[in-house]
Order: structure tokens, then C-alpha cells, then sequence
């Protein structure tokens, strides 16, 4: 009876310990999800203006600058060509001649008209019909000529939007000033460009609550582009003349004080009220600013619905659970220790059996690529860089599992230097090759100690081949990459160099993380796996070096290059030490 009641009370012990266990883990549970709550709502807050509301300026104005630019550089070039007193002659002379020529000059622009004026005959070529056009300064039609070309100072450049009936669609007349060898204006050169294709350009980037505005030099709105809206707010051009068509403010996805505060802005800004993100950047050289507004409120909204019902969501569900789940836990503690331990001799047992297979199956890749070199194929060219990735991923898949083992033992002996700068660049070549690349080897290294270095040499060449990977797999084509070393008192420096993108502030926080994914991509389809940095740093571990990503080449390598072999954009620039009194390392 006495084993019974002490059962009993020990059962009653157990039930208390649950349910206070039970309290707490629900009590720490639900205070996580509140503060997770209410830190998304920070974190999205935040993001609108670090990231979302840049990467819609950044997204719209490389639409828009890809649309103009090149017809800006077109325009130069064509109004640099130095015989217009003859072309304007010829079109005088024979004008259907004329306009087969313009026609050829629009195709080849991607336009869909080009225009002359002849402004001391003040005659139009090639526009509105086949036939020449005569001003006529009592026409409405004709006022923008006399007021804008005939006067003594025309300008060099002038730009107008409207909405063309006859072509039935949103356009613009970008006109170029043409002048004579003394200086005089000789005439006017246009292109007529159609805006619906810049306006879909934009569009096609834009998410719900996004908004732009395409605003001209008087502060009149030419577009307005949303996921929902194209609309134009132009004047209607005719045959007779213009007819002003104003943009009525009540139609405005965003009200019209906001579309003109954005003129002033120098940086983006969130509205005093929270609605809106704002912010503006030049169309130069067109007198024409882009206005761009995301409605924070509806997104911060939305993102807070969505969690509250997750929040909600996940509490109920753990109310639900955490008291059977306790239960369970206690009742299983010895059944679930038990089977803990299989697990982890099972995951042992397993990770030795890929350990082994990633090694033979490295070996074979490796002597695949040697029978290769030796027997040249018609596609060894794509195949051997494909061969060395697989080979480095299994590589990294072994060194990985050794960390997890804690098999970090090191093998040290003399470092031969030349052989090692060979094997790399055997492993290399072909993905060089397959750039167009440039690998710079420095010919004159000032060195302080020449004294050889004793350590794990393939370890070091994984790091190297790793970090050389990278380079090439992250850069453009036809671009350098740079491998360079030098002999110091105290051991080895190595550094590696490219013209690739670099690395953002946010990546150099994540720059060793396992898996983590960083802001660059590769640069011809090539696989990231996220795995050869977080090696690369532990092998340095375990060598008893440093891994370091640089800002700018050192001084012992800038002085020593010549000027071809200078990077012209440098990317990544890292650095890789090595000492010279080693002690294998077993990471905890």
C-alpha cells in the first residue's frame, strides 16, 4: 500500500510538472509569436524603404533609361553627320527620294518616324504624308514652329508629348537643332517615338499599390502607370492643331499635393501621414522627371492581417497540442532516449557511407577529367568545368561532414608554391576558357622571407580552387580575374581578385553561413550551392589561418601590376593568410 500511495504521489508529481510545463511553454510560446508579431510589422516597415521602394526606383529607371538612352546616343550621332545642307537640298529636290531615306534612318533607330524641318523654307519632310509640308504661321497647327524655331535663340534640344489621332496612340517628338558650318540654324531633325512600349516596359515591373507618374517640365502629368491604370493625360494633336487636355485631379490614383511635393525631393520619403513612399529621379536629358509612390499603408496592413491570423492560428494550435505533446514526452522519455541513440548511430553510420561515396565518386570525377585532358573531345570545352563543379561540391560535401565528425586533422609538408599555382590553373582553364577570361599572375611579388611553409596543401588548394570558382563563376565575360602571392616573415598571403559584382553590406553579414544565398548570381547559368565559402572558412580554421575580404587591392600587389593587368572595376578582393607555425584544429 505504502509502494501504491508513494506511486501515486510521484504520478501526481508528474501530472503538476506537466501542467506547469504545459503553462510555461505556452505562456513563452505565445509571448514569441506576439513579439515575432509585432517585429514583423517593424521588420516590413523597415524594408519598404531599404528594399522594396528601391528596387521600384531601381527597377523603374533602368526601364526607362534603356528606352531612351539609346535613341539619345542615335540622335547624337546622326545629327553629327556634317552634310545637312546637301540632305535638306536633296529633300527640296526630290522629296519621295528623301522619304525612302528617312524611312531606312527610323527602321534602323526603332522609331516610328523621322522628321526634317528646313527652317528657311519652312518645309516639313516626311511626316503627316508622302508629300512636303508647308508652314503656315497663321495655323494653330504650326504655332510651336514660329514660336519655338524661328526665334533668335532656338534651343539645341526640345521634346514634345501628345496624343497623335492620326497614328491613334501616346507619342513624342524628340527634335535635335541642325546648324550650318558657321553656326546658323539650318534646320530641325525628329524622331517620332510611340510611348506605349515604355509605358508596358514600366508596367510589367510594377506590383499592386505600385504607381508611376511621367511628369514634363511644366509640371503636367504625361502618364500615369499602375498594375491596373495606363492612362495618358496629353493633348490631343490634328491635322488643325493641339487641344489641351488637362489631367483631372479627381481621376489621380494619387492625390495631385503629393505628385507635386515629389518635385523637390533629393532621397525617397515616407508622407507625414504614412501612406505613401515617394520619390523622383531626371529623365536627362529630356526635361521630364519619373514620380514614383508605393502605398506603404495598404502593404503594412496587409502584412499585419496576415500575421495577426497567424499568430492567432498558431497559438490556438498549440493550446491544443501542448498538453497531450507534454504527456507524451513524459511517458516516452525512455523509448524516445532509446531511439535518439539508434538515430545517432544510424546518422553516423550514414554520414560515413556518404563520406565514402562522395569520395570515390570525387576520385572517379577526377580521373574522368584527367582521361579527358589526355583525349580531347568536341564538347570537353563545356564539359570539364561542369566535371570540376561536381567535383568541388563533392569535395565541400566531404570537408563538411569531416566538421560535423570532428575529423579535422591536418597533414602538413613542404608547400611547394609553383606546383600549386599549376594544378590551379589546370583546374581553371577551361572555365576560363569558357569566359573568355583572363587569369593575371603577377610576375614580380616583393617578397620578405623565402623560406618554404609547411602545411596541408590540399586543403590549401581547396580553398584556393574555391575562391578562384567564385571569381570566374560570378563574373562577366571577358573580364580579369586575379591570382597573386607573396612570402611574408610571419607565413603566406594569397589573394584572389575579380571584376565581379562584390559583395553588399547585408552579404558580408552572411558571407560564412552555411547555405546562405548572397546577392550575386552567377553570370552564364553556372550552380551556387552556398557550401564553398562556409568551407572555405572552416578549412582556414583548421589551418590556423585568416580569410578576409578586402575593400582594395593591397599596396605589395597594386605597385606590381602593369597597366593591362589592372582591374578596371575591382569585385571581390579576398585575402587568404596562412602562418608558419600550424596546428591541425578540431572545430567544437
Amino acid at each position: 500500500m505504502n509502494q501504491n500511495l508513494a506511486e501515486s504521489r510521484i504520478a501526481r508529481r508528474v501530472q503538476i510538472l506537466v501542467l506547469i510545463g504545459g503553462l510555461v511553454a505556452f505562456i513563452f510560446f505565445g509571448a514569441t509569436i506576439v513579439f515575432s508579431y509585432f517585429g514583423t510589422l517593424r521588420e516590413q516597415e523597415a524594408r519598404i524603404l531599404d528594399h522594396d521602394f528601391p528596387r521600384l526606383v531601381r527597377s523603374t529607371y533602368d526601364r526607362v533609361e534603356t528606352f531612351f538612352d539609346p535613341l539619345t546616343r542615335s540622335l547624337d550621332l546622326l545629327v553629327s553627320h556634317g552634310e545637312w545642307q546637301d540632305v535638306l537640298d536633296e529633300a527640296w529636290d526630290n522629296p519621295q527620294a528623301f522619304r525612302e531615306r528617312a524611312v531606312e534612318w527610323a527602321s534602323i533607330l526603332g522609331v516610328s518616324d523621322i522628321t526634317v524641318v528646313d527652317i528657311p523654307r519652312e518645309v516639313v519632310y516626311t511626316y503627316w504624308s508622302g508629300e512636303p509640308v508647308r508652314m503656315d504661321p497663321s495655323l494653330d497647327r504650326d504655332a510651336w514652329f514660329y514660336q519655338t524655331w524661328k526665334g533668335p535663340t532656338p534651343p539645341e534640344r526640345s521634346i514634345a508629348f501628345y496624343y497623335d489621332d492620326t497614328m491613334g496612340g501616346r507619342a513624342f517628338f524628340y527634335d535635335f537643332l541642325l546648324r550650318d558650318p558657321r553656326g546658323e540654324p539650318l534646320g530641325i531633325l525628329g524622331a517620332l517615338v510611340e510611348l506605349e512600349e515604355l509605358a508596358y516596359r514600366v508596367q510589367r515591373d510594377l506590383s499592386r499599390g505600385e504607381f508611376v507618374y511621367l511628369v514634363d517640365n511644366e509640371d503636367q502629368i504625361i502618364l500615369e502607370i499602375s498594375t491596373d491604370t495606363l492612362r495618358e493625360f496629353l493633348p490631343v494633336y490634328t491635322t488643325t492643331g493641339f487641344e489641351e487636355q488637362a489631367a483631372p485631379s479627381e481621376s489621380l490614383m494619387i492625390p495631385p499635393s503629393y505628385i507635386e511635393m515629389a518635385r523637390e525631393l533629393d532621397r525617397p520619403i515616407i508622407t507625414s501621414d504614412g501612406d505613401y513612399a515617394v520619390g523622383v529621379f531626371s529623365l536627362f536629358p529630356l526635361d521630364v522627371t519619373a514620380r514614383v509612390f508605393l502605398n506603404t499603408r495598404d502593404r503594412v496592413e496587409y502584412v499585419r492581417t496576415v500575421a495577426f491570423r497567424q499568430m492567432t492560428a498558431l497559438l490556438i494550435t498549440f493550446a491544443l497540442v501542448i498538453g497531450g505533446y507534454l504527456i507524451l514526452m513524459v511517458v516516452y522519455t525512455n523509448h524516445s532516449a532509446s531511439q535518439l541513440f539508434l538515430i545517432q548511430r544510424n546518422r553516423a553510420q550514414l554520414d560515413e557511407l556518404i563520406s565514402i561515396l562522395t569520395h570515390s565518386l570525387g576520385n572517379d570525377l577526377q580521373s574522368l577529367r584527367c582521361s579527358l585532358a589526355g583525349h580531347p573531345l568536341p564538347y570537353q570545352e563545356q564539359l570539364d568545368p561542369i566535371l570540376l563543379d561536381m567535383e568541388q561540391v563533392l569535395q565541400n560535401a566531404i570537408y563538411s561532414a569531416q566538421q560535423s565528425d570532428g575529423k579535422a586533422a591536418i597533414f602538413p609538408q613542404p608547400l611547394d608554391i609553383a606546383a600549386l599555382q599549376d594544378r590551379l590553373i589546370l583546374s581553371c582553364r577551361s572555365s576560363l576558357q569558357g569566359k573568355q577570361q583572363k587569369l593575371i599572375l603577377p610576375r614580380e611579388v616583393p617578397s620578405d622571407n623565402q623560406h618554404p611553409l609547411e602545411t596541408d596543401e590540399d586543403l590549401v588548394f581547396h580553398v584556393l580552387l574555391n575562391l578562384l570558382s567564385n571569381a570566374i563563376k560570378y563574373s562577366p565575360i571577358h573580364t580579369r580575374v586575379i591570382f597573386a602571392y607573396r612570402s611574408i616573415a610571419t607565413g603566406l598571403e594569397f589573394l584572389v581578385a575579380d571584376e565581379g559584382p562584390g559583395f553588399t553590406g547585408e552579404d558580408r553579414d552572411r558571407l560564412f553561413r552555411k547555405y546562405s544565398r548572397l546577392s550575386a548570381r552567377p553570370t552564364r547559368g553556372e550552380r551556387s550551392t552556398g557550401v564553398g565559402l562556409f568551407v572555405s572558412a572552416r578549412l582556414t580554421e583548421r589551418l590556423g589561418g585568416e580569410l578576409v575580404l578586402l575593400e582594395e587591392l593591397p599596396l605589395w600587389l597594386a605597385d606590381s601590376l602593369e597597366g593591362t593587368e589592372r582591374l578596371e572595376q575591382p569585385g571581390a578582393i579576398w585575402l587568404f593568410g596562412l602562418p608558419r607555425d600550424q596546428h591541425g584544429k578540431t572545430p567544437s
